[in-house]
């Protein structure tokens, strides 16, 4: 059974007495999940897991218990800019992660936008034209090719 194993399996684990010394405060890493990461899985049990080992695996008991906000969050608008600082070039592959996936639901709704709007853009076009032709119709100029006649204007 996974729940046996995870009970048992504490290598996942460690006591890391300096970073959890105020038991309260740890967060398990469950304020910022990154779905687009590619070991979401392997994170999301770790989370699991290591609730499961503070509360006794009585996760009631976490449900109703305070949640404390994440303390890392606190410099992380300064860290992040240090580290694009550092490593441009693999902070913007990783951040554009998710955006390079093959998602079929993305794309379809993509290239349907980009269908729509281009219809929107042509039309927007023909409209400038029609304008165009308009005014040099009224400044008593024939547009050619456009097969108006400028006697029915005035008539």
């Amino acid at each position: 059974c996974i729940r046996d194993r995870m009970v048992t399996d504490y290598v996942w684990i460690r006591d890391h007495s300096q970073a959890d010394s105020w038991a309260k405060a740890r967060t398990h890493g469950y304020n910022y999940l990154y779905y687009h990461a590619p070991n979401k899985s392997e994170r999301l049990e770790m989370i699991h897991r290591s609730i499961g080992k503070q509360y006794d695996w009585e996760l009631e008991r976490f449900r109703a218990s305070k949640k404390y906000p994440d303390r890392g969050n606190k410099k992380r608008l300064f860290k992040n800019f240090f580290r694009f600082l550092k490593h441009p070039i693999g902070m913007i592959y990783w951040r554009s992660y998710k955006f390079r996936l093959a998602k079929g639901r993305a794309q379809t709704t993509f290239l349907a936008w980009a269908m729509i709007l281009s219809v929107v853009a042509l039309k927007k076009q023909s409209w400038r034209n029609r304008k165009k032709d308009h005014f040099l119709l009224l400044s008593g100029e024939n547009v050619e090719g456009s097969k108006v006649n400028p006697c029915l204007l005035y008539t």
